[in-house]
């Protein structure tokens, strides 16, 4: 949600950045709306979802949120799909791995026991 106190920061903000740009015209013009209380009204009555692909990415920058767009996200959610079928095939390979020691394990001892029956 986006607060009274935080749209008049935000208009003091980009009232300061047309001052410096030299936007002298959309400056007397928003500020003159500003003090008519029209744009104000606007953006309090509206309801303003930070996650929607319409807000204007100054809200979530005001806030400190981050977009996600959707490939991102598709993204990352192909990332922990991999890395959880990784982790099985990792998991699988330990086991194979055990089971090869212990098989040499068991040759080496089948070797030993035979080489001391011949002597």
């Amino acid at each position: 949600m986006i607060f009274p106190r935080e749209i008049q920061s935000l208009h003091n903000q980009i009232i300061e950045y047309l001052k410096y740009a030299k936007f002298d015209n959309t400056y007397e013009c928003f500020e003159h709306e500003i003090r008519t209380k029209i744009v104000t009204k606007k953006l309090i009555d509206k309801q303003i979802n930070l996650m929607d692909e319409d807000t204007p990415e100054i809200f979530r920058v005001m806030k400190g949120v981050l977009k996600k767009s959707k490939k991102e996200k598709e993204k990352l959610e192909n990332f922990n799909k991999l890395q959880d079928e990784h982790l099985d095939l990792l998991a699988g390979a330990r086991q194979i791995f055990r089971l090869t020691l212990r098989m040499v394990d068991l040759c080496e001892g089948s070797a030993e026991m035979m080489s001391s029956e011949t002597n």
